[in-house]
């Protein structure tokens, strides 16, 4: 699902590689991921179509049925009018508006649902690479609920996010790994440390003057270190440590956590996939504070 909240936070160490800062290559990493979709529904049998996947309440047809949805409403088409019917993973009116493209799907057979997406692609792609258009552009969403995007890059990054994380749902519900180094991989990384330090002081309630690294390793890596501070009001706040800072902790033992994932552990985990138990991760330090960490780093609804 498409996930909201606040921009990326400043961070000190980069990932690797880098997280695109122009329009151009987050087009790229959009359409490589959306391609990948289409792949994958391309290979699907009637069965596959059915799976179950790790996405509550969704089959892997209804998956793509939701990319194709969002990505067809935002080159121009209108949005389904359907009744949503009681399901227990629509908790609220964002899931309302998000099953609407799903439930207005469930008669159609998967390969016509892999077709609409196949032919929304070229629309949503000449308009993002259109003249004129940069990161900074001012987007028209024609979404009736409001994504918290604004501009291209903005838009691009939340669509990116969303789709790859979906594409990793169909890769796991179909046996078929794969797209860790991808673009989407990055842009997915960089928003979950961009959501770390809030996470770690305000969900995990990690006590003040505590420092937690969270480390990733495999195909994208990086490093995102929160130092918790008491703000004037007596809030705690999570304060991203810069590089330097970052190497310091690397060599403390006292009030610094260190939890390390591979890639593919931790963007499970933060797409509320994989529960703790399921995730693998070494800690150095305080094993409740990686674990109370690693239960509120999930950034989708």
């Amino acid at each position: 699902m498409v996930g909201t909240g606040p921009a990326s936070y400043i961070r000190g160490m980069p990932l690797r590689p880098p997280m695109p800062t122009t329009l151009p290559p987050l087009v790229d990493a959009f359409e490589e991921t959306v391609l990948a979709v289409i792949e994958l529904g391309r290979g699907c049998s009637a069965a596959d179509f059915e799976l179950p996947t790790a996405c509550p309440g969704w089959t892997v047809k209804d998956q793509i049925s939701h990319v194709a949805d969002i990505e067809s409403i935002l080159a121009g088409d209108p949005e389904p009018v359907v009744d949503v019917p009681p399901l227990a993973h629509v908790r609220n009116e964002f899931g309302v508006f998000m099953e609407r493209g799903v439930q207005a799907r469930r008669g159609v057979p998967g390969p016509d649902v892999v077709a609409e997406l196949t032919a929304a692609l070229p629309r949503r792609l000449a308009a993002l690479r259109a003249p004129g258009m940069t990161a900074g552009t001012p987007v028209d969403q024609g979404l009736s609920i409001e994504l918290p995007a604004r501009t291209a890059s903005e838009l691009m990054v939340l669509r990116v996010r969303d789709i790859w994380a979906h594409e990793q749902d169909l890769r796991a519900a179909l046996g078929k790994p794969g797209g860790m180094g991808a673009g989407g991989a990055v842009v997915f990384l960089d928003s979950v440390f961009g959501y770390t330090p809030q996470l770690v002081a305000r969900r995990a309630k990690v006590p003040v003057g505590q420092t937690v690294v969270v480390e990733a390793i495999g195909a994208v890596a990086g490093e995102c270190g929160v130092r918790v501070e008491e703000r004037p009001d007596g809030k705690p706040a999570g304060v991203a440590l810069d590089a330097a800072e970052i190497e310091a902790a690397r060599r403390r033992s006292d009030g610094v956590t260190w939890v390390t994932l591979d890639t593919a552990a931790l963007t499970r985990r933060a797409a509320g996939r994989c529960p703790v138990d399921e995730t693998g991760y070494a800690v150095r330090g305080s094993d409740a504070i990686a674990r109370a960490v690693l239960e509120s780093l999930v950034i989708t609804p």
